[in-house]
């Protein structure tokens, strides 16, 4: 909540949609939605992309645990890793780590579970580096700039 009575709201949707049509007439905004699945024409991910992205995720993890001084990643909703036959397991990895919003948009908008995981498994290899980085440059600092 900000000082001047606004607030930052996070749902969790149950379906994605598409907003069709908004609606200003109201002091609030409203819409004609139309809500849609994944394409069925799409080859689901293999067996070995979806272990490669459950890797990543307890990798990534478990470098932002050990950055958070052993805070834990997991959100409330645990167990703490997905299980590897979700079908929707890269909405699952995103929601249980601390991914920006315009990834987790990116992720909505596509409709291929395989295309999705692609990204995900991209991202958290990304992501991974990026800690990396960061902890051996805080250990740096912390050591006065000497690497000894």
């Amino acid at each position: 909540k900000f000082e001047d009575g606004r607030m930052d709201i996070r749902v969790e949707g149950q379906r994605r949609f598409d907003i069709v049509r908004i609606d200003q007439e109201k002091y609030y905004l409203r819409g004609e939605l139309q809500f849609f699945e994944d394409e069925d024409g799409d080859a689901p991910p293999s067996e070995a992309m979806r272990e490669q992205s459950l890797q990543l995720f307890q990798q990534v993890a478990e470098k932002l645990s050990a950055e958070r001084g052993g805070e834990r990643i997991a959100p409330p909703e645990s167990p703490e890793s997905p299980a590897s036959d979700d079908p929707q397991l890269s909405f699952q990895i995103a929601s249980r780590l601390p991914v920006d919003l315009a990834f987790r948009q990116t992720l909505l908008q596509l409709r291929s579970e395989r295309e999705r995981l692609d990204r995900v498994i991209s991202y958290l290899k990304k992501l991974s580096v990026r800690i990396t980085r960061v902890a051996e440059a805080q250990a740096k600092a912390g050591g006065n700039g000497r690497a000894h």
